[in-house]
């Protein structure tokens, strides 16, 4: 037999009842779906006009709408939205928490923080963010300590705090005291430690790391493309798992930066695609290397050129002297910074036009130093000395690279008086000033002044290749050879100095001055170099002799022929 259980009848009323309350929510689900899309979307006044629109709001209605204004950036509407909620949830306190030290109102934060009723984890995850994010040293460790727990993210906010303003010890002892380390833990200690130009640490967290991401792969990257050799650089991408755009972008910097354009334009080439820090480093590699009609092929074909770019292709017709294309790129972009102008400023320069150059300075809206450098090189290079002297006094700040102009200019134009006064009255000097004022004694025939500064330099242990070329040129002048030889070797063997073309053009010039005619020819075809024909012409305005005299005169024909050697080869003429 079936038992029925008869249930008593509703009465008519208590069903609208429900329906319309069913209703009611099926509105407020739906309106409440609405400014969560209108938020993702950023359309926060859609979001607003929902939210206005809804006759029965409900607490998610109210943390919803607080969520559009704090994740789109509308930090007033969310405080006021804030204070007129009927009721706050700990989800509310939290995300206003995070969002004020987002923005950077990290007082506002802390005071929401201070008033809330309970705090869990998360709240203070987010105010020792707040704190960390905008630097807040002393905050943020008073915070941690205080903590009650920790979890990873308050662990790595600060240590990536002491990592960022680089207390390298804090930073270790935080890593080493955490009970545990994830992978963004790892990177912001390798991070560290490349950032602070410390290889080897960051190497031996490198190679400890129990995995590695793109992130770490990049920066050892980096890393040894500043302090390593290429090789080791190539080795490091190639073993990367997968590139990505940013580790091929590093890649093409390190080329560039070792030279080598042409396997940077090949790495480049077979990229699926690029961004425009891409384009911009392959640009930049090809305008170091000197490649101009390189770079200029990549900048037309640059989808969209940013004022890096536009600079990087002014400095490049800057170091090739193309006036007229530096100055239509010049005109064609939307603004200027100093680069800009101080580039467009140093192709006027070596233009030789001192009107155009100065009417171009005069016309910057801003000048730094750099700026009057680069004019007062101008005005000493084309050795308008009076004029340089005016804007030099002129000169509200000046630098070692000022002073050294003027040294430089002086030498040039043969006032060596007034070089050596500038060199004594140089309030600090550098291995360039040393070498300028060497050059200029050096043009001025005065072999003594020479041997003292470069002794004083010796002293100073100041070593390199212009200081021991002038040397070298002075024991030429004054027919010491066997001077010119000890100094030759020392550079070599006691300051670990190669020795370059001009070197041995030097030695070549003493030997053919002081009569050693095969000595010096002997020279020429050993030295480790092509001889150039100014190598032989150095020989030939020694030759005193018909028959060396032609064949060395055969010999520079077949390198080059100029006036110099016809006039030369006349003078020995002349002598028979």
């Amino acid at each position: 037999m079936v038992n029925f259980i008869i249930e008593p009848v509703k009465p008519a009323t208590a069903f609208k009842v429900e329906i319309a309350t069913d209703t009611a929510a099926r509105v407020r689900f739906a309106s409440n779906g609405k400014i969560k899309m209108y938020g993702k979307l950023s359309r926060v006044k859609d979001a607003r006009q929902v939210f206005d629109r809804m006759c029965d709001k409900d607490s998610l209605s109210w943390f919803l709408m607080l969520a559009v204004y704090a994740q789109n950036g509308h930090m007033e509407e969310a405080k006021l939205m804030f204070s007129q909620m009927p009721e706050r949830s700990l989800i509310s306190f939290n995300m206003m928490i995070s969002s004020l030290g987002r923005c950077g109102c990290v007082q506002e934060a802390y005071k929401i923080f201070n008033n809330m009723p309970h705090r869990d984890l998360v709240s203070w995850n987010a105010v020792i963010s707040a704190y960390g994010q905008n630097g807040y040293i002393n905050e943020t460790v008073q915070v941690f300590d205080a903590m009650p727990e920790r979890d990873m993210i308050s662990w790595t906010v600060v240590l990536t705090l002491h990592a960022n303003n680089r207390n390298l010890e804090e930073a270790k002892n935080i890593f080493e005291k955490m009970p545990e380390r994830d992978l963004a833990a790892w990177n912001c200690m390798l991070n560290a430690y490349s950032q602070s130009g410390y290889p080897q640490e960051a190497r031996r967290v490198f190679y400890s790391m129990p995995q590695r991401s793109l992130i770490s792969w990049t920066v050892m990257l980096n890393l040894s493309a500043v302090n390593s050799s290429l090789q080791e650089t190539k080795n490091i991408f190639e073993a990367i798992p997968e590139n990505n755009l940013v580790s091929c972008t590093s890649m093409i910097s390190a080329y560039a930066q070792s030279g080598y354009h042409l396997e940077a334009k090949s790495l480049f080439d077979r990229m699926p695609c690029w961004n425009l820090v891409t384009w911009t480093a392959m640009l930049a590699a090809c305008v170091r290397a000197g490649s101009i009609f390189m770079a200029e092929d990549i900048f037309k074909k640059m989808p969209f050129k940013n004022p890096v770019a536009c600079n990087a292709m002014l400095a490049g017709y800057a170091h090739a002297g193309k006036v007229e294309q530096a100055k239509c790129i010049f005109d064609k972009m939307p603004c200027w910074s100093l680069v800009s102008w101080s580039s467009l400023l140093y192709v006027y320069a070596g233009s030789r036009d001192m009107d155009l150059t100065r009417r171009f300075f005069d016309k910057m809206p801003y000048q730094q130093l750099v700026s009057w450098n680069t004019m007062l090189d101008a005005y000493a290079q084309n050795r308008y000395m009076a004029e340089a002297r005016v804007m030099f006094n002129a000169m509200v700040e000046k630098d070692v690279i000022s002073w050294t102009i003027m040294l430089a200019g002086y030498g040039l134009s043969g006032q060596s008086s007034l070089a050596r006064k500038t060199f004594a009255q140089m309030p600090g000097k550098n291995e360039v000033s040393w070498d300028a004022m060497l050059s200029a004694c050096t043009q001025a025939g005065d072999s003594i002044s020479v041997f003292e500064l470069f002794h004083t330099m010796q002293m100073a242990g100041i070593y390199n290749q212009v200081g021991f070329v002038s040397a070298l040129n002075a024991h030429g002048q004054v027919g010491s050879v066997k001077c010119a030889r000890s100094c030759f070797v020392s550079m070599a063997f006691d300051c670990g100095i190669q020795p370059c073309h001009q070197h041995y053009s030097c030695i070549i010039d003493g030997l053919a001055r002081a009569g050693y005619i095969d000595n010096a020819r002997e020279l020429i075809g050993n030295m480790p170099f092509v001889p150039t024909s100014l190598d032989w012409l150095c020989l030939l305005a020694a030759c005193r002799s018909l028959e060396c005299g032609t064949c060395v005169s055969k010999w520079v024909s077949g390198i080059a022929s100029s006036r110099a050697m016809y006039s030369l080869l006349a003078n020995v003429w002349a002598w028979h």
